[in-house]
């Protein structure tokens, strides 16, 4: 009776022993997964989240106008049947538009693509001619005919006959920090060209031409010291199949352009990804890569990550219809980082990670292994650097309700 009941004691606290061994292990796993559930987060996910705070939209309009033979903004009109001739005077017009970039220093150094922020003269010239002809056709439509016939003529003089006069400063660059808004309704901080390779000439013989240049600019805007920064990679590592993920403000998105969007998410940047398609060279043997990704007008500049969150390339121009201007998506062009950097090293930049960027990213780390106070701590800190940094307000407002 006694060895029976020594038994049961014995094959209780056995059981009890195992419950508790069970209890401890499931504790454990529990730990674990809470400490590796942001391996769960893609690629996509995580450098949009780390990435997004360093890079901004970039603005450039260059200012001019057309003048006569004897240095006026106008044209005389011969109007109707009689010698009197109608005077009308030219206003300036900004040519240019919008692109990416990214911040390299946290004093404000931004890489772009030149052609973001430079045009020729000859290119500035062709868009007057363009936008001071259609104006003066439809306030003077009697000038082309009854038809229409004589409508190319006054594009012809405005060509020939007149010269370019650009304002000074002709060069006029806004920079955008992502967030909430449009740019009517915030201030840009502008920006001054540090240095420029713009893709302006062409070269070769016959059909074999192609623009020469790295097509590649630095800016810098002024006052700021704790920007968010990006992480430079190295491009030579990078092989077909690897994933790419870019990061920009393509214009087809964009309320002007898309009359379903609001403009107050003009400036919410957009993430696209893909991979490494090919390894491709310019008809001057520096490396590309093509890729899959998406890319469209307003693109340009903006940066291409691996899927570390390293820049390993540049967005700078997609493919499009022999003889058309429609782009063919899936077969779009970067210049690779380590090209880049040899305009960063002529300036002595110093590229070294920022401190709001690290808080950002620490502050994820903590949010994605489900440790909100943590995380919160972390995006005050890089607040606490910048007010006015949209992305860590956002984050830490993801933190807090938990």
């Amino acid at each position: 009776m006694r060895s029976d009941m020594r038994a049961k004691a014995m094959r209780f606290i056995c059981a009890s022993l195992l419950i508790a061994l069970m209890m401890i292990a499931t504790a454990n796993c529990s730990a674990i997964n809470n400490t590796c559930s942001c391996s769960d987060i893609s690629p996509e996910k995580k450098v949009a989240y780390m990435c997004r705070p360093a890079v901004v939209m970039i603005n450039c309009l260059h200012w001019a106008t057309l003048v006569n033979k004897d240095g006026e903004p106008k044209i005389y009109l011969n109007i109707g049947d009689g010698d009197q001739k109608t005077e009308v005077d030219f206003q300036e017009w900004g040519q240019g538009g919008t692109g990416s970039g990214f911040i390299i220093s946290q004093d404000g150094y931004i890489m772009t693509n030149a052609h973001v922020i430079y045009m020729s003269d000859y290119e500035i010239k062709e868009g007057l001619v363009k936008s001071i002809g259609d104006s003066i056709l439809n306030n003077y439509p009697q000038i082309a005919g009854e038809n229409g016939q004589y409508s190319e003529e006054i594009y012809d003089v405005l060509r020939k006959e007149y010269t370019l006069k650009k304002r000074t400063p002709e060069k006029e660059i806004s920079v955008y920090f992502g967030g909430m808004g449009s740019i009517t309704e915030q201030n840009g901080v502008p920006a001054e060209v540090r240095t420029e390779s713009p893709d302006e000439l062409w070269v070769g013989e016959g059909n074999n031409k192609y623009r020469s240049g790295k097509d590649l600019a630095i800016l810098k805007i002024e006052g700021f010291s704790n920007l968010p920064t990006v992480i430079l990679g190295d491009s030579g590592k990078m092989e077909v199949g690897d994933k790419v993920i870019i990061i920009g403000y393509p214009g087809l998105v964009e309320s002007y352009t898309h009359q379903m969007l609001s403009a107050e998410t003009d400036l919410i940047p957009t993430v696209t990804s893909g991979i490494i398609s090919a390894q491709r060279k310019h008809p001057d043997h520096t490396d590309v890569f093509q890729t899959d990704a998406a890319i469209q007008h307003g693109n340009s500049g903006g940066p291409a990550f691996n899927k570390d969150g390293e820049v390993i390339g540049i967005a700078t121009w997609g493919s499009s219809v022999p003889d058309a201007a429609i782009l063919v998506q899936g077969y779009n062009f970067l210049i690779p980082i380590n090209v880049a950097k040899s305009f960063i090293n002529q300036l002595n930049i110093n590229t070294s990670r920022s401190k709001a960027s690290e808080f950002i990213e620490k502050g994820l780390d903590y949010y994605w292994k489900q440790q909100y106070s943590n995380a919160a701590q972390e995006f005050n800190k890089a607040l606490s650097l910048d007010t006015k940094n949209y992305y860590a307000s956002e984050y830490l407002k993801m933190s807090s309700p938990h």
